[in-house]
């Protein structure tokens, strides 16, 4: 339209000048057509119209919107070569916008450091993109001292400055300060808004699942309570939560525990209009939520209605899914949900999971998948055919024993797997090295299986001495329902030779080399009876 309207100018004998043109590319800015607005630019140099800064800052302001900040800074460079235009502050902040939306939040930090180098004067604008740039690259210090020295200079923040700086503290991991800023812009009567509450909750829902990955594996601080406080102090200033809101507040009540809290929110998202329908990250948050406390029924509900809403799973749909499965009273449904992602003919048969037609690539499983799945099934003495389907599986798509890896047949690294999974991987080596025996005509050797002492359940024992007058299960990131009977073992060394003993018929037993405790050796002997019984029984584990 805009390009239609300068034709008829022309030809109606109205030669446009910079003032015209300006307005038009203002309208293909504001309305994201960046193509257009490049297009007219480009027509003002052929018709000898010279652009001033207002074009410079409009053509820009449109690159920004649309994420090519190379574009944007292109055209900073060609300003700068115009003898007769002069960037502004509304040049530079809007050069440092666009940087912040290309992800380059260094090169914003360097123009706005640029800015103050020449004495510019900046104003709130400036500060607050500079502080989201903070924000967005993890300066959370620096941040602040920059909300620090604008008020020292007179600027009055704004709800976009402290919006920007309270999310910078919840990038940081620092909530108490988050909440402090909040405090601040009501003493200073400065009306928060939406964007400040979100920054905010976030910044509590950020907290929490750093909590929970801690040692303690708590939210100890009860930060799902002061979220849901937050969210009722949005509704008492008249503020409408959005759906970022609701996911954020069910991240926190997710990590603190409170799943029924997560599945209330949740409800009332499927009770509301579009605006406020759950998203995939809502459902999937609700999911993970349930996952912690064990709820794998609501879990696989709630899986069942994302799918019903049109919402394609992703990988951290599933493997939210696969997380309540560890805990749950169907752990057999994890071979069906396997299965589903790998694209495999067979539908989950639970009828609430119902299968949906994702881009197979955009759901294929990874580590975690593989983790959860066999830790689920491992529960189930009757499940040992499927975990051995689910592992092979795993090798054929490179998730385990990798081609690239230093593994060889004779010596296999399972220091970096759960217990369930090396448990698994066992089976699978020793198979593999029996048949490329009887079918290869390759040598026996000594079996080595490095397995790492204690390893990665070291934080997890020194829980459970802490904790050895409960009879709790110990749940580390949803991880796994055998962790005790893992901890009364020991480390994956004494795993290992445990299932060595107990999983084979007749036993397979091992030696640990003094200078490589670590390690545990089959010595070839021990692989030759082995396989000889197996000859004879044709049966290869019990």
């Amino acid at each position: 339209r805009q390009l239609k309207l300068l034709d008829a100018m022309e030809e109606q004998g109205v030669p446009p000048d910079t003032i015209m043109f300006n307005s038009l590319i203002a309208s293909c800015a504001k309305n994201r057509q960046l193509k257009i607005a490049m297009e007219l630019f480009s027509k003002m140099k052929e018709r000898s119209v010279m652009p001033d800064t207002i074009t410079y800052n409009t053509v820009m302001s449109a690159c920004a919107s649309a994420g090519k900040w190379k574009d944007a800074m292109a055209l900073m460079d060609k300003i700068n070569l115009e003898p007769t235009v002069f960037p502004d502050v509304i040049t530079y902040t809007t050069a440092m916008r666009a940087c912040i939306k290309g992800r380059n939040t260094g090169r914003a930090l360097t123009i706005f450091e640029m800015m103050k180098d020449r004495n510019m004067d900046l104003d709130v604008y400036a500060y607050s993109s500079a502080i989201d740039a903070c924000a967005k690259g993890n300066k959370w210090k620096l941040g602040l001292e920059y909300l620090d020295e604008m008020r020292k200079a007179g600027i009055k923040p704004n709800p976009v400055t402290y919006s920007a700086a309270i999310n910078a503290c919840g990038n940081g991991g620092k909530w108490e300060m988050a909440l402090e800023l909040l405090s601040q812009m009501r003493e200073k009567k400065i009306k928060p808004n939406v964007f400040t509450y979100n920054a905010a909750i976030a910044a509590l829902a950020k907290s929490s699942r750093r909590n929970m990955k801690s040692k303690s594996g708590e939210d100890e601080e009860q930060l799902w309570c002061r979220a849901l406080q937050l969210f009722e102090d949005m509704r008492e200033a008249g503020l409408e939560p959005d759906a970022f809101t609701y996911t954020s507040v069910i991240d926190a009540c997710g990590n603190g525990g409170r799943w029924q809290e997560a599945l209330d929110l949740i409800e009332i998202m499927q009770q509301s209009g579009p605006k406020l329908r759950p998203s995939k990250v809502s459902f999937t948050a609700a999911i993970t939520a349930c996952a912690k406390s064990g709820k794998s029924e609501q879990a696989v509900k709630l899986f069942s209605d994302m799918q019903s809403a049109g919402i394609m799973p992703d990988r951290v749909s599933y493997n939210a899914l696969m997380s309540s499965l560890l805990t749950g009273e169907k752990p057999e449904l994890a071979f069906d949900v396997w299965n589903e992602m790998c694209g495999k003919a067979n539908a989950p048969k639970d009828k609430k999971i119902a299968s949906a037609k994702a881009d197979i690539q955009s759901v294929s499983p990874d580590i975690i998948t593989l983790t959860n799945a066999i830790g689920a099934l491992d529960r189930s003495p009757e499940s040992i055919g499927k975990v051995d389907k689910i592992f092979a599986d795993a090798v054929l798509r490179n998730l385990v024993l990798k081609k690239d890896s230093l593994d060889t047949l004779w010596e296999v690294d399972l220091s970096g797997m759960s217990f369930a999974v090396a448990r698994a991987a066992i089976r699978f080596v020793i198979r593999s090295a029996s048949d490329a025996v009887i079918n290869d005509g390759e040598e026996i050797e000594d079996l080595n299986l490095i397995t790492g002492v204690k390893g990665a359940y070291q934080d997890l024992v020194a829980k459970r001495k802490l904790n050895d007058d409960q009879d709790t299960d110990i749940q580390l990131d949803g991880a796994t329902a055998q962790a005790q009977i893992q901890l009364s073992r020991g480390g994956l060394r004494e795993y290992v030779q445990e299932c060595l003993r107990t999983d084979f018929d007749p036993p397979i037993y091992t030696t640990s080399p003094k200078l490589a405790l670590g390690t545990v050796v089959i010595g070839k002997e021990n692989i030759r009876r082995w396989m000889d019984a197996q000859r004879e029984n044709n049966d290869i584990v019990k």
